[in-house]
């Protein structure tokens, strides 16, 4: 049921109150809600659980059996929804009972919310820490969900949207984990600290002027490129505070080198690059191929591959091969 054509125009108007839709089988049992949930019923949306009410296996069911397929949660509540999400996030996606495309959605939602506070509030407000930890959860859950070889296949779609640091950030985590997963010495914990790496390795770009991000590459000046060329040392600065491992750090100050050695900031070549960064250079430069830009608009996967294969001397040409192997099996290629 979805709500009413009057409710529907308030809401679009904003003269009236807003409610968000999301599915009943996200109401896990033994879960506690800080929100209150809404049934619509005869067009009219009204009191199914109070905010703070402990959801159980009954809640999830009486709906079930009434054909319900959406619940409602006021706009004014929404930070206690997206709380509840993050929250639960692994738990939905190993869900079985829910279908594999609402779990897609789910995660995608709940995973663009912490990447855009992260890439907005520049983790430097009072909530870093907990912004922070978001960030930790989210990779774990991503990771863990991407062992399903399905899962690629359903975020797809999801992963190629926007435009923002933030939907590339996002974008280059799953592809680079993605990619990781296909080598038999890519453990849990590697694949945990190179996703901290991917999402945030472009961390150091908020510090920079937004002309300068606006601006197309060929036509910076030397000092604009020069400054531009900081972003991946300024990333390692942003990030002082945080207690990460070095391969974390690697991806972050690693992500535009290049095998040939003519990459920045230090111009390291191939043989002194550990597999890890190899993976994420390739990554960030598929999904940067994908995704508009100043530089131009997005290239479709096939247009994107042909120009990494036509510069194949900057990328590891084993992740070059296993990499248009996941897409391939994602059909995303």
């Amino acid at each position: 049921m979805q709500p009413s054509p009057k409710q529907q125009e308030q809401a679009e108007s904003g003269k009236g109150p807003r409610f968000i839709p999301f599915s009943p089988l996200f109401i896990l049992p033994s879960t506690r809600s800080g929100f209150t949930v809404l049934l619509n019923q005869n067009d009219r949306l009204v009191l199914y659980a109070k905010g703070g009410d402990i959801f159980t296996e009954a809640h999830r069911q009486r709906l079930l059996e009434m054909g319900v397929e959406r619940v409602y949660v006021r706009a004014e509540e929404k930070g206690f929804y997206e709380e509840y999400m993050r929250s639960h996030l692994g738990e939905l996606l190993d869900d079985e009972t829910i279908p594999p495309e609402d779990r897609a959605a789910a995660w995608y939602q709940t995973s663009i919310g912490i990447t855009r506070e992260i890439f907005q509030n520049r983790l430097s407000t009072p909530a870093t820490g907990k912004r922070f930890a978001q960030i930790e959860g989210l990779v774990k859950d991503t990771s863990a969900y991407l062992a399903d070889p399905k899962a690629l296949k359903k975020i797809a779609a999801y992963i190629q949207r926007g435009f923002h640091l933030y939907d590339h950030a996002l974008g280059v985590m799953v592809l680079t984990v993605s990619l990781l997963r296909t080598f038999p010495q890519a453990d849990d914990e590697l694949l945990f600290r190179v996703g901290m790496g991917a999402i945030l390795h472009d961390i150091g770009k908020t510090t920079l002027p937004e002309y300068l991000l606006q601006k197309r590459s060929d036509l910076m000046t030397p000092e604009e490129r020069r400054l531009f060329r900081t972003h991946p040392a300024a990333g390692i600065a942003v990030l002082a505070g945080m207690t990460l491992e070095s391969e974390t750090l690697h991806c972050i100050l690693f992500h535009h080198e290049q095998s040939d050695g003519k990459g920045y900031p230090a111009g390291v070549a191939s043989q002194e690059l550990p597999l890890h960064a190899r993976a994420l250079i390739l990554c960030n430069a598929y999904d940067n191929l994908t995704r508009a830009s100043p530089d131009g608009p997005a290239k479709n996967p096939f247009e994107a591959l042909t120009q990494i294969k036509a510069d194949k001397e900057r990328y590891d040409i084993e992740c070059i091969k296993r990499l248009i192997m996941v897409l391939s099996n994602a059909e995303i290629a």
